[in-house]
């Protein structure tokens, strides 16, 4: 078995700067249903601060080196940006505690399978609608929580550490069946 192809959301996964942009939205008083006044605010802010006053998840980063290493995936991020300035901030970020990695970052209003063919390979984001369409599209949705629920819909993690696992239970979560995606209640997170 090929190793395989395991995309890494950043937002919310890898970095805090989702708590961070939630802080802001409330400060500036942003209405978070509005997608475009969103977008529009996020492409306003200073990206290479928001990423510097964000911290890691969960010891990310030495577990994304763990996941190079493990010889079972090849591992690169895959992140929603809505401004060029935010793409430079992350890619630097990245470039400078892991270099070598791919980061693949796609405009906001676009799904994230528009990367290409994602049949079997594995996307890690806390946000169940990207999870929705990377499976609708062939692809392994895992859920990033940190508070786990009972018969979720998705594989579910609160770590990077908890895909070190041997390519044989690897195979069990590629081969589960696939869910019913009418029975999903999309959540925002």
């Amino acid at each position: 078995m090929e190793n395989i192809n395991l995309y890494i959301d950043c937002d919310g996964v890898i970095l805090n700067t989702i708590d961070i942009l939630i802080y802001l939205f409330k400060k500036y008083k942003i209405n978070v249903k509005d997608e475009m006044a969103v977008i529009k605010f996020l492409s306003q802010l200073d990206w290479d601060e928001i990423i510097k006053q964000s911290s890691q998840i969960n010891n990310s980063i030495y577990y994304i080196k763990e996941l190079i290493n493990s010889n079972i995936f090849n591992p690169a991020i895959l992140s929603h940006i809505t401004c060029l300035q935010e793409a430079a901030a992350k890619r630097i970020y990245f470039l400078q505690n892991v270099p070598g990695l791919s980061v693949f970052l796609i405009y906001k209003l676009e799904s994230k399978t528009t990367i290409g063919n994602v049949r079997n390979k594995i996307l890690v984001d806390d946000y169940t609608p990207n999870l929705v369409e990377w499976e609708k599209a062939g692809g392994i949705g895992i859920k990033f929580t940190q508070y786990k629920k009972p018969n979720y819909p998705f594989f579910q993690i609160s770590s990077l550490e908890e895909l070190l696992i041997t390519k044989k239970e690897l195979i069990k979560l590629i081969e589960r069946p696939k869910i019913e995606y009418k029975q999903i209640i999309l959540s925002k997170r």
